[in-house]
């Protein structure tokens, strides 16, 4: 890159957003991998299964933080602070997670759409993850 004639920056970006773009469909397919961990893990509601919760939905926000798939990661996002609050408070909410990865799963059919359905779900979400950490 510091050779003359060497690429530009916008050429090595371009370059790099067409790598991303040709590894859409496989992130996709991981995201819903995670998503069906995750609603596994809601319907067995093991003991100690929390750490693995905010593990997947970290997962979650790396993948869809670096496609900028914005709903997507918004929920994800809500997700991990949602576990960490109940996690901190001891007030572990296993439906606050089924709403979470409910909402995830009907995002993901558009997960880069910014639709009013979508916007009314992250609403939910935050109300969800403001009740969660709640003690009680």
């Amino acid at each position: 890159m510091s050779r003359p004639g060497g690429s530009t920056a916008a050429e090595l970006l371009s370059r790099a957003q067409a790598n991303l773009d040709g590894q859409r469909e496989h992130a996709l397919g991981l995201l819903a991998g995670d998503v069906d961990r995750l609603a596994a893990l809601c319907a067995a509601r093991s003991p100690g299964a929390e750490a693995e919760v905010y593990a997947l939905s970290s997962a979650l926000v790396d993948i869809a933080g670096l496609l900028s798939i914005d709903p997507f990661y918004e929920a994800a996002y809500s997700l991990c602070e949602t576990a960490s609050h109940m996690e901190a408070a001891g007030t572990w909410r296993w439906p606050a997670v089924e709403v979470h990865v409910r909402a995830l799963s009907l995002i993901l059919l558009a997960p880069a759409e910014r639709s009013p359905a979508a916007v009314q779900l992250l609403d939910g979400l935050k109300a969800v993850r403001e009740h969660a950490g709640r003690a009680g």
